[in-house]
């Protein structure tokens, strides 16, 4: 029986290691002649650039969904920031929207999420896939935050 075993484990290994061999050897897949067009606000030269203008663009949302000042919680919202590699998001921001310019901020969370997933996919990003799950923002102690007394910042 422990004969039998070793000489398992020995014809896994081997194969293993004939199977390893082979991808070594194969040809690899080539790259496109012209790369896919990538929208304007995430065409950059280097990954560095690329993270200075998304960390500025976060900037800016993250301002926009500082106040969380609130009545009732009619008043509080959430904004889903970014994407990951499995087609969520990275965050919520839990926001009033008493004072806060809603528009503009869906069109920044929308212009950050695409460049951030355009960015990924130039510069072969990679990280965990995790799905979130909607926050239930209300207002308590005339603050948003999420259901789960978490502000989501």
């Amino acid at each position: 029986m422990r004969d039998t075993k070793i000489l398992l484990f020995s014809a896994m290994v081997s194969w293993m290691a004939s199977a390893c061999a082979s991808l070594a050897d194969s040809t690899p897949v080539a790259e496109p002649a012209t790369p896919p067009p990538h929208k304007q606000q995430g065409d950059y030269k280097s990954p560095e650039t690329a993270v200075m203008k998304q960390r500025a663009l976060y900037k800016q949302i993250f301002t926009m969904t500082d106040h969380k000042t609130c009545e009732t919680s009619s008043q509080c919202k959430f904004v889903a920031i970014g994407s990951n590699f499995c087609g969520g998001l990275d965050s919520y921001r839990v926001y009033s929207s008493v004072g806060t310019d809603e528009e503009k901020l869906r069109q920044l969370a929308l212009e950050y999420a695409a460049m951030k997933r355009n960015d990924d996919q130039k510069f072969r990003r990679m990280g965990p896939c995790v799905m979130l799950p909607e926050p239930l923002p209300v207002c308590r102690e005339n603050r948003c935050m999420s259901s789960e007394g978490e502000a989501l910042e």
